[in-house]
């Protein structure tokens, strides 16, 4: 990203951990009268996110501060996700378990088909957003945020990481 320049390459790797849903209540009214049971489709175990990512970047440069250009970006591109416990979490997720949406013979069949999935996924996906930096000397402190889809089996898995650092020249 060199500082004088309107276009930039960025290389990332990251880790997030996503909180599973665990066991939780669920009301039924079953003959007229309340029921809770625990069940939301939840295992509790979290979802590893592992990934390497390569965007590419236009600013528009503004003011100077010691030296240091700040400005505005605009960033896209795309890259590897990998997922660790994707069947017992993300899978039943993305297809509405225990949300109340489904009936019970479609839950039990995406409950069943989770046992087919890997609990390990690999995938491709694409990311696109917008930032601002300031300049100071020879950093510069930048603020954004993007939107990241990760193309996973029945549906995408959809996020909006916001990022705030620190870039050296």
């Amino acid at each position: 990203d060199p500082r004088n320049s309107p276009l930039g390459v960025r290389v990332q790797l990251g880790y997030a951990s996503l909180n599973a849903r665990s066991a939780g209540p669920q009301i039924r009214n079953p003959l007229g009268r309340m029921d809770v049971i625990s069940d939301f489709g939840g295992t509790g175990n979290d979802t590893r996110e592992y990934t390497a990512q390569l965007q590419a970047k236009l600013r528009v440069p503004f003011g100077r501060f010691l030296g240091a250009t700040s400005g505005a970006y605009v960033l896209a591109g795309g890259g590897v996700h990998h997922f660790r416990n994707y069947n017992s979490t993300l899978f039943l997720t993305n297809n509405f378990v225990g949300r109340g949406i489904l009936n019970a013979n479609q839950e039990a069949s995406v409950r069943s088909a989770a046992t087919g999935e890997s609990e390990n996924l690999t995938r491709l996906g694409l990311n696109g957003g917008a930032g601002l930096s300031l300049g100071v000397g020879g950093v510069e402190l930048f603020a954004e945020g993007r939107y990241q889809r990760v193309f996973t089996p029945q549906r995408a898995v959809n996020t909006v990481p916001i990022a705030f650092g620190i870039t050296i020249h």
